[in-house]
C-alpha cells in the first residue's frame, strides 16, 4: 500500500480469506473542517453534508469499491440487515451479505466495530456494537447469521478505552445483569 493508504485506512489483521477486504478508516485525507477533521463520514454529527458525501466518495475511490457502500442509519439497536436485497431500509446497526463486491459498512467513534466472515469468505458481516446493542444481543445475532459458528473469523476494530470513557452505574448494572444471565446459562 502507498503512504496515502496508511493515512486513510487501517487494514484488518486477521486470517480471513484474501478476497475479503476489511479494516477501518482513519481521520486523515478528507475535507471536513474542525471539529470534524478530516475524513468524517457520518451525516449524523452536524458536519456539512457536502463534505461528508465528498469524504465518502474519497474513501470509496481509495478502496476501489465495485459498488457504492450502503451507509446505515445507526440507531444503537440489535438490528442487522441483509445487503443482498438493496431495496430494504437502512435503519440498523449491522449488515451482512453473501454477494461478492457488496461493502458492509458501519460507523463508530467510541463503540466497537466488529467484522465477521466465514472460513470461505462467502458470508461477511459488520456490526456496530455499542452498549445498548450488546445488551440487546447484536453480537449473538451476528454469530447466528453463520451456519457453523466454529468457522467464523472475527476482527474487533479500534474503539474507545477506559482511559477516555467512564461507564455510568446504569450501563454497568445492565451489562452486569446480562453477565449474570449468561453465567447461569452455562
Amino acid at each position: 500500500m502507498t503512504n496515502q493508504s496508511e493515512h486513510l485506512w487501517l487494514w484488518a489483521d486477521w486470517p480471513a480469506p484474501s478476497h475479503v477486504r476489511a479494516g477501518t478508516s482513519l481521520r486523515n485525507g478528507g475535507i471536513s473542517l474542525p471539529p470534524f477533521d478530516e475524513l468524517n463520514i457520518g451525516l449524523h454529527v452536524g458536519d456539512d453534508e457536502n463534505h461528508v458525501l465528498s469524504n465518502r466518495n474519497i474513501l470509496s475511490q481509495h478502496l476501489d469499491l465495485a459498488s457504492d457502500p450502503v451507509w446505515l442509519d445507526q440507531i444503537h439497536s440489535s438490528n442487522i440487515i441483509s445487503l443482498d436485497n438493496r431495496s430494504i431500509g437502512t435503519s440498523a446497526d449491522g449488515s451482512y451479505t453473501t454477494k461478492k463486491k457488496n461493502a458492509c459498512t458501519i460507523m463508530t467513534a467510541d463503540c466497537v466495530p466488529i467484522l465477521l466472515c466465514n472460513a470461505t469468505g462467502t458470508k461477511v458481516a459488520a456490526i456496530h456494537a455499542g452498549w445498548k446493542g450488546i445488551c440487546s444481543g447484536i453480537i449473538e445475532k451476528a454469530v447466528n447469521l453463520f451456519s457453523n459458528a466454529g468457522t467464523i473469523y472475527v476482527w474487533i476494530g479500534p474503539c474507545i478505552s477506559s482511559d477516555y470513557y467512564e461507564v455510568g452505574k446504569d450501563v454497568y448494572q445492565k451489562c452486569h445483569s446480562l453477565l449474570n444471565v449468561s453465567q447461569n446459562c452455562v
